[in-house]
């Protein structure tokens, strides 16, 4: 991801890798199981950097709702966004749910 912010006075830029490598297969299906023996399964590595934040700044979430939520993603994106507001706060506020926010896209 790359982060730039540019202004008549100002000027910084800084990139952030989450992600250093990634093997990912369209499909494992029973059927094409026997052609991906042998070849690495679906795995994603993390970032040392990406992995350091993490540690550092952790968001306090239960695994059984996480769970509960696999195959919602709209609904585990609300959960994990209350939580991370509800662990980021520093005194008494408001997080309005009655709106959408413009992060989660359109119906």
């Amino acid at each position: 991801m790359f982060f730039k912010i540019d202004s008549p006075d100002y000027r910084q830029q800084a990139r952030f890798h989450f992600i250093s490598s990634l093997s990912l297969w369209k499909n494992e299906s029973p059927a094409n199981q026997q052609r991906l023996d042998g070849l690495p399964k679906n795995q994603i590595t993390l970032s040392q950097e990406f992995f350091e934040e993490i540690r550092k700044h952790p968001i306090p979430v239960d695994l059984d709702v996480v769970k509960i939520l696999r195959n919602k993603p709209l609904a585990l994106d609300a959960y994990l966004f209350i939580a991370y507001k509800s662990a980021a706060i520093k005194h008494t506020t408001r997080i309005r749910l009655w709106c959408k926010p413009a992060w989660m896209g359109k119906a």
